[in-house]
């Protein structure tokens, strides 16, 4: 007589603490890229520039040719934040106000998630907030819907966007962006 035993093994997901993106420690963080409305005929321009302690976004936005967004953002990859509950990120701005986004898909049609940060011109600040208050944006609009939980274990890029209309210069710089 064969006798098969199973074993039960607990599989459990560890998650660290935090997970942090910090411009003057990270290594990868020169990967990030510049997407203005240059893809669908804007003038918008922006040029990205990595320092010893940060990453600085400055440009001009334009609304000429139906233009008017700029965006950073991160490599494509699989950021599962479902683990962590809180987003922290250090950073200035000046002119134009952006958001930081959260993106579950590669095409620029779909759904991404975007929390607007206040503007940031007298110096570093730092803004925490509660992962659940991303709102959901389709080509620029809100929809009305917050991110879920397991959205959050599927995302494939973040980044930063401006989230005005508006004509004029810019400059964004970041020191940390940290999940916890």
């Amino acid at each position: 007589m064969k006798l098969t035993f199973f074993f039960l093994i607990p599989i459990f997901i560890f998650f660290n603490e935090s997970f942090e993106i910090n411009f003057g420690k990270t290594s990868g963080v020169q990967n990030w890229q510049v997407i203005t409305d240059n893809v669908m005929g804007g003038l918008s321009n922006a040029k990205i520039q990595l320092t010893k302690k940060t990453l600085k976004l400055n440009g001009t936005q334009s609304l000429e040719n139906n233009g008017g967004f700029v965006s950073l953002k991160s490599p494509f990859d699989r950021y599962d934040l479902s683990g962590y509950e809180t987003l922290i990120i250090r950073y200035k701005n000046t002119g134009i106000q952006f958001g930081f986004t959260l993106e579950t898909d590669q095409p620029f049609y779909k759904p991404y998630y975007k929390l607007k940060l206040p503007k940031q011109p007298k110096g570093f600040a730092e803004v925490e907030v509660d992962l659940t208050n991303f709102k959901q944006y389709q080509m620029g609009e809100p929809t009305g819907k917050n991110i879920s939980k397991s959205l959050l274990s599927k995302i494939i890029r973040i980044g930063f966007i401006t989230t005005e209309k508006t004509a004029g210069n810019f400059e964004l710089e970041i020191d940390y962006i940290l999940f916890k």
